[in-house]
């Protein structure tokens, strides 16, 4: 007997049913108590039993799918910001991630950590505006201070 395999999309409501790579049907819970409906190769049936009885009843390697990485909505590509961005980008011209912090700005500010060098002197800046980096030289991006310290020395 072929064994297929169940993945977990919503934990404990909601599975695929695979067959190496092809889909061959699905399984979804009718609520609390209510049971699960089976649907396989166009058949549909509904299993009054428990999560416990249907995973011993039916003959499948049960798989949970792994839990995506969060990203921290203060960070743009990685890089940290000083407030929560409106809509972080990567600015292909320059290779640095851009945000603004309201809808309708029209100021662009670059996400990490920066070398600026305006005048004789070297600054460091978090979050500089994008136009710093269009009128002088600099370094980065950087995620965090002491990396930006390892550029300086």
């Amino acid at each position: 007997m072929t064994k297929y395999t169940a993945k977990g999309i919503v934990k404990n409501q909601y599975w695929v049913l695979t067959d190496g790579q092809k889909r061959i049907g699905e399984i979804k819970a009718n609520g609390v108590g209510r049971g699960y409906t089976v649907t396989f190769n166009g058949s549909r049936q509904k299993l009054d039993s428990s999560m416990a009885k249907m995973k011993r009843e039916l003959n499948f390697d049960w798989v949970e799918v792994p839990k995506r990485i969060r990203v921290r909505p203060d960070q743009v590509h990685g890089y940290p910001t000083d407030c929560d961005p409106f809509d972080g980008v990567w600015d292909l011209q320059h290779k640095v991630p851009i945000y603004t912090k309201e809808k309708n700005s029209k100021s662009f500010f670059c996400a990490g950590w920066y070398l600026i060098k305006k005048g004789r002197h070297w600054k460091e800046k978090f979050c500089p505006k994008l136009i710093s980096i269009q009128r002088y030289d600099w370094r980065g991006p950087c995620k965090t201070p002491q990396e930006l310290l390892r550029i300086k020395a």
